[in-house]
């Protein structure tokens, strides 16, 4: 399996800012992270629409805590 291009964190903070652009009825702006990271815009949107499951199954973990 290969593993994510975003790290734990990353993919946290890019969910955050979705949360934050739904609670407003906004878009989710995330061109200065794509920069900041080096990460292609096909990378964060793919995160957005369909997840990390990966990930989404620690964030559950930890929350469960």
């Amino acid at each position: 399996m290969k593993e994510p291009r975003l790290t734990l964190e990353q993919y946290k903070q890019l969910l955050e800012r979705k949360a934050e652009a739904e609670k407003y009825g906004e878009r989710v702006q995330y061109k200065d992270l794509r920069d900041a990271w080096g990460i292609s815009q096909s990378v964060l949107g793919t995160a957005l629409r369909r997840g990390i499951k990966k990930y989404d199954i620690q964030i559950w973990k930890e929350g469960r805590r």
